[in-house]
């Protein structure tokens, strides 16, 4: 009796197990069914647009679910403010984004807090759009923008992402923007006024022009709108130095600058002196040429001596026993029309790009000389294989400084046929 009660007990309980692990199959996962979504950025405050004076409180970023808390590096990236201040507080609240000024906002001043496109949720989802809050401290918020390209000169292309500033003298208030990959950049709601413009490539992008990143400026006078383009260069405040001479051929020499040069004509022949070693005997310079140009006429000289190569080859292989010279053509002809040609290469997105930056840039560089490093030195007569030369140089960077320098270079001996 008593096992029977026990046999009992135990398939009850069996019973109840498989029951429990019946209900356990049908339930929902942890968590509730997958997020793909990223966060919505559903209100801002202040609004966009408010006059708000003597305002000392945050500027709020609200989203539908709570945000990648991340790190302070990374928070501080994602947001803007113009115009600038030393410290900016970006503080993390689950489902909101806060931002001030660590030492509040200036009084009577109009704002713009940008939050750049990047905010993610706990899953990982990306928000790939961003939010402007404009509000104003104290008067109205003015309708102006100050817009442009900025350009790489040196480089012949539009200077994506450039830093650029605009700088009220007296108190330096500096408001800012970045441009964007076509080198475009809009400022709006700054006060009319005299502001000094400056583009900065900023190279290791801190957000602050560096001595030796190149950059442009110009005086604006700010009513309602007005545009401009803004050429960068690194300004050289010591004269170009030789960094490297090199034999082009028996007749030439390419010699290269550590900065871009003067952009409105060749150096003089005047400031050029190469001398013969060791008596330091003068060499006679033809001509100096960009290396453009020199690089053409070589190009031109090549498939010259190309076509008399192939024209004295195809001599040589005719004969009594070949075919009628009619005939010779239509072969050619035949093999041409049969033979397989290369595809064409494929359009990368890098490639592609630097396209849309060419198109983009294009029409200003039409009315600009670009900025080159080197140029070539032509001699007459050709060096002596051998011998030792030095050149020395007076040439102008782009701010117009001079600087005389002074480079060797060796003539290789031809090879010893013993």
């Amino acid at each position: 009796m008593a096992r029977t009660a026990r046999n009992a007990g135990w398939q009850t309980a069996v019973a109840w197990l498989l029951i429990a692990a019946a209900c356990a199959t049908v339930q929902q996962p942890p968590g509730g069914p997958p997020d793909f979504e990223p966060p919505a950025l559903i209100g801002t405050v202040p609004d966009s647009g408010a006059i708000l004076p003597a305002f000392d409180d945050e500027v709020d970023f609200r989203f539908n679910e709570v945000i990648t808390e991340g790190s302070q590096d990374a928070l501080q990236r994602l947001i803007q403010v113009s115009p600038r201040h030393e410290e900016i507080d970006v503080s993390w609240r689950r489902s909101r984004l806060t931002v001030k000024p660590s030492g509040g906002w200036r009084d009577s001043v109009t704002y713009v807090v940008s939050l750049l496109p990047g905010i993610t949720d706990l899953r990982s989802n990306r928000l790939d759009s961003g939010r402007t809050v404009v509000f104003s401290t104290g008067g109205e918020i003015p309708n102006t923008t100050v817009s442009g390209t900025v350009v790489d000169w040196e480089a012949g292309r539009v200077a994506a992402a450039a830093l650029v500033e605009l700088i009220r003298p007296g108190d330096s208030l500096t408001y800012w923007a970045v441009a964007d990959s076509t080198g475009s950049f809009a400022l709006s709601f700054v006060p009319p006024g005299a502001y000094l413009l400056v583009a900065t490539i900023d190279a290791n992008a801190n957000g602050e022009r560096e001595p030796r990143e190149a950059f442009d400026s110009v005086t604006v006078s700010l009513d309602s709108a007005v545009t401009h383009a803004l050429w960068t260069f690194v300004h050289d405040t010591i004269g170009p130095r030789i960094s490297d001479l090199q034999l082009a051929d028996s007749t030439a020499l390419r010699v290269t600058f550590g900065q871009a040069l003067a952009p409105d004509s060749l150096p003089p022949l005047e400031g050029i002196d190469l001398l013969l070693l060791p008596d330091s005997t003068p060499v006679p310079i033809a001509r100096t040429m960009w290396p453009a140009e020199f690089d053409s006429l070589q190009a031109a000289v090549r498939d010259s001596l190309r076509a008399i190569a192939d024209s004295v080859a195809r001599d040589s292989l005719a004969g009594d026993s070949l075919a009628p010279d009619t005939l010779a053509a239509d072969t050619v002809v035949a093999d041409t029309a049969g033979a397989r040609q290369p595809p064409p290469p494929l359009a990368t997105p890098d490639s592609l790009e630097g396209q849309q930056d060419t198109v983009a840039v294009s029409p200003l560089l039409d009315d600009r000389l670009p900025l080159r490093r080197s140029f070539v030195i032509i001699v007459d007569p050709p060096l002596q294989a051998g011998a030792r030369y030095v050149l020395r140089t007076t040439v102008t960077n782009v701010l117009g400084i001079a600087e005389t320098t002074m480079r060797a270079v060796l003539v290789p001996a031809p090879p010893d046929s013993s």
